[in-house]
């Protein structure tokens, strides 16, 4: 399923505005003008969900990472945070994981599901 975004519906929709979820990798494209996130919905249950959110025309990308944090090991972030402010123009997503906080403006977020 693909869902374009202008509001955070999508997001309730997916239920990723609440409940636990994980970021499996980050990629950047159109030297970052473009925000790919990998991910896991409720990666404990059976039925868990994997998701791509994309956020597309990205004026601004802050990354901070907790350097002491990582671990060899660590093949996840696990979010613990996650905040949109779509009203904004250009609107702004803050992403707050144990590993690492992202924080940008964007124009657009698309949402891929897969099951």
């Amino acid at each position: 399923m693909v869902m374009q975004s202008k509001t955070a519906l999508a997001l309730n929709t997916e239920n990723l505005g609440r409940g636990g979820w994980l970021i499996q990798s980050v990629n950047l494209g159109q030297w970052g003008h473009e925000v790919i996130l990998h991910s896991i919905f409720d990666p404990d249950f059976p039925d868990s969900t994997h998701f791509t959110l994309i956020f597309s025309g990205c004026l601004t990308l802050v990354w901070n990472a907790d350097e002491n944090e990582v671990d060899e090991h660590d093949q996840e972030a696990d979010v613990i945070g996650f905040d949109i402010h779509d009203k904004l123009n250009p609107k702004k997503a803050v992403i707050t994981t144990d590993l690492f906080s992202l924080v940008m403006t964007y124009q657009e977020l698309t949402i891929q599901t897969s099951g």
